[in-house]
């Protein structure tokens, strides 16, 4: 057994490096009997760290850290650690872990095999269906290694809070896409999307089960979209009023290879997707998703402003 203080508890817990010193600096105050208020918070880390953490960096990861109930707050202003919350996240972590480990043993008997079936395809399109969770899964596995990332989406899930995004299955996607898009920087982002406000309303609804929560969610996600789209430029959003015609995600790295479709039941929710590996229909489907920006509308600046009034308007009607 390791040692405590070598566990690489970052990776353990899946948050980053600077969330885990957040939590560290919450507890260092609590345990004094302080109050952990964000300008204490952030006066302690800078002391503890050398280092100066911008306050709309601290509120966003506090936020973070709240929606993975890792965080409690009080008043508003006073953050705790939730032990009780931090255990929760382990133990479904662990239960990840053995599945994977169970890939590894699979792997390990039948290596001769897999690579059997690796040099008969040689040369022909790989083309595998994934559950909802296995595509989602997957497309977080292929963004670790990707510098670029092209998506169509009803509506774009950068935007949603954490909370709502793990509630539909998605929570290690969305924390991988914001963390390489908005603290790394090191990952541009092209979304493709109607902007259909009734996708995270509908969203909201199955989870709150109350109209007033489920608009106040949707507001929040609204202002999140303007506020991401016009502070990083390497976030672009491309509106476009007629359906697109094309379900599809698109992670590049050094080589495009890899591309995912949606499948979708017949209320457009996603079911599932089709991985195919193929140099040559990743590029196709890159041709086509930019094709179609051609004729969207980026969402940015004024044209953005116009845009996102007319999503609070139909906010509005949807609280009718």
């Amino acid at each position: 057994m390791p040692k405590l203080e070598n566990i690489d508890a970052p990776s353990v817990l899946g948050i980053t490096e600077q969330q885990l010193n957040l939590l560290k600096t919450v507890y260092k105050l609590t345990s004094k009997n302080k109050t952990a208020t964000p300008r204490e918070i952030e006066h302690t880390y800078r002391a503890d760290h050398n280092t100066q953490i911008q306050t709309s960096n601290l509120f966003r990861q506090l936020k973070t850290l709240l929606d993975k109930q890792f965080l409690t707050r009080e008043n508003e202003a006073d953050y705790r650690l939730n032990i009780e919350g931090i255990k929760k996240t382990l133990d479904t972590r662990k239960q990840e872990y053995h599945t994977k480990l169970e890939h590894y043993e699979q792997l390990t008997n039948q290596l001769e095999e897999y690579f059997k079936k690796a040099t008969e395809t040689k040369g022909q399109p790989v083309v595998e269906y994934l559950t909802d969770k296995e595509l989602f899964f997957n497309v977080s596995q292929s963004l670790k290694k990707a510098d670029k990332y092209y998506t169509t989406s009803k509506f774009p899930g950068v935007a949603y809070t954490y909370t709502l995004y793990t509630k539909i299955g998605r929570g290690e996607y969305s924390q991988i896409l914001q963390q390489r898009c908005f603290e790394k920087k090191d990952i541009e982002v092209w979304y493709l999307t109607p902007l259909d406000l009734d996708y995270p309303f509908t969203h909201s609804m199955a989870f709150y089960r109350d109209k007033e929560k489920a608009l106040k969610e949707c507001e929040i996600i609204i202002t999140q979209l303007e506020n991401l789209a016009e502070t990083y430029d390497n976030l672009h959003i491309f509106h476009l009023e007629n359906p697109y015609g094309l379900d599809v995600m698109l992670p590049e790295g050094k080589d495009l290879i890899d591309s995912y479709l949606f499948l979708r039941d017949e209320h457009m929710n996603a079911t599932g997707g089709i991985y195919m590996k193929s140099p040559e229909i990743a590029k196709r489907a890159k041709e086509t998703f930019f094709s179609l920006c051609s004729n969207a509308l980026e969402v940015r600046g004024e044209q953005g402003k116009i845009i996102y009034n007319k999503l609070r308007g139909h906010l509005k009607r949807l609280g009718k």
